[in-house]
């Protein structure tokens, strides 16, 4: 897990991250896999990652009182699945991701 501290987002720290990890798997002929955050999307985007689903992760307990129905929305995390082809390279119509094949 990859992540940057709020007070230090903006500067180019996880641009860097991401060059790194995509310019790995394109030496290796792999695709890559994330799962970003709604703020994380478009830099992942910039690097060639498509927004391929949205997920949620929240518990649930039966017979909640109201004080943990709050708190659950509170953590409720949502979270997207991306994917970059090998190489990056993706032709809108033309690309399939190989489990939709």
């Amino acid at each position: 897990i990859c992540y940057v501290h709020p007070e230090y987002r903006r500067r180019g720290a996880g641009n860097l991250l991401v060059e790194w990890g995509t310019k790995k798997a394109d030496e290796m002929g792999v695709e890559a896999f994330v799962e970003a955050t709604k703020d994380g999307v478009p830099l992942y985007e910039k690097h060639g990652f498509h927004l391929m689903n949205e997920f949620v992760l929240r518990g649930e307990l039966e017979g909640m009182d109201e004080g943990l129905k709050k708190l659950q929305e509170e953590l409720t995390w949502h979270g997207y699945y991306m994917w970059r082809p090998k190489g990056g390279k993706y032709v809108e119509g033309e690309t399939v991701a190989p489990w939709l094949k």
